[in-house]
């Protein structure tokens, strides 16, 4: 296997963020013509991303968007960026991979190894199967959820994007409300004649 001198340093430095941490810069750090910096924008607020040939070292407050950035959260994204638990590449089950039309053994989920497969790969595979689904099922029995939370509202959200893609080829079953709301705000239009639970309430 061929290992180029870039790929050498992106995992050498890789490695060294794991091991040591990522940083948070200050807002008038000065950083020398090696080093990238890409503005982004996450749950956590804006900041810039600190990137070191090919590899992210540490965030930049954005101080003229975000005056007061929350500390916490900014080092909640430096720690869960290179954690151990993070699952960085597309896998799929073995059993699914070897034979995902047929026998997928079922009963081995959770018991037995995933597989790294290229993002064509994954993608080709869910495509697969939920046309299947559709096919064999109908379309309600497409379940559309991926909830991100307190996510940023549009077309960021995950539900959002994935809803659209399903829309378009013919619907789909869903949730409704959040896990905050619960089922207040589906039964309180019936009780108090107002659709917005977060709206002020009188006694």
């Amino acid at each position: 296997m061929s290992f180029s001198r870039r790929a050498f340093l992106k995992s050498t430095a890789a490695f060294a963020v794991a091991s040591g941490g990522l940083k948070l810069f200050g807002v008038h750090e000065v950083f020398g013509a090696d080093t990238v910096l890409i503005p982004h924008a996450s749950h956590y607020g804006p900041f810039k991303a600190v990137v070191k040939n090919g590899v992210l070292v540490g965030v930049q407050p954005l101080k003229h968007f975000d005056p007061m950035p929350t500390q916490m959260l900014l080092e909640g994204v430096l720690s869960r960026t290179y954690h151990p638990t993070r699952v960085q590449y597309p896998m799929v089950r073995r059993s699914y991979l070897a034979n995902p039309r047929g026998d997928i053994k079922g009963h081995l989920r959770g018991k037995e190894p995933f597989v790294r497969v290229s993002w064509e790969d994954a993608l080709a595979l869910v495509a697969d199967a939920s046309l299947r689904t559709i096919e064999q099922h109908g379309n309600d029995a497409v379940f559309s959820s991926s909830y991100g939370g307190w996510s940023h509202a549009g077309v960021l959200r995950p539900q959002v994007l994935q809803g659209r893609l399903f829309g378009l080829i013919g619907g789909h079953s869903v949730t409704t409300g959040d896990y905050s709301g619960g089922a207040s705000q589906v039964s309180l239009p019936h009780i108090i004649g107002d659709m917005e639970v977060y709206s002020p309430q009188t006694s």
